[in-house]
């Protein structure tokens, strides 16, 4: 029984891997749009980085577990830094460190924060 449970955290989540992966492709290719320009207003703009890397970060860190977060850590600071350095290239777009920090939150709240919470709480119902 316990061999069973060790067996299953040390697993990848192959589904939420694959999601991440997608939205993340899918953001780096739409972000390169030149529809994408102005698209969001400030504060809304705050709001929706929020939502993206809450959604990006929770894709990675339920396909690893908790106990793995630092990998998800150090990528999803990687894809916020590249993120915001490829729109200094990007015509009609700027980096931002205001971008930057709300990614940084984002990722940081849905790490220590909603991850655990819900491993925790999907761990009860079992």
């Amino acid at each position: 029984m316990i061999t069973e449970k060790r067996n299953e955290n040390n697993q990848i989540a192959w589904p939420w891997l694959i999601l991440g992966i997608s939205l993340m492709t899918l953001l780096t290719w739409f972000n390169g749009q030149p529809e994408a320009v102005g698209l969001v207003h400030e504060p809304w703009d705050k709001v929706a980085h929020s939502l993206i890397f809450v959604s990006l970060t929770l894709s990675f860190g339920l396909s690893v577990g908790v106990k793995r977060r630092y990998p998800v850590l150090f990528l999803m600071l990687a894809f916020a830094a590249f993120d915001e350095m490829r729109q200094l290239f990007l015509p009609g777009r700027s980096a931002s460190i205001g971008d930057f920090t709300v990614d940084v939150m984002a990722i940081m709240t849905t790490l220590w924060l909603i991850l655990p919470w819900l491993q925790d709480k999907w761990e009860r119902r079992r």
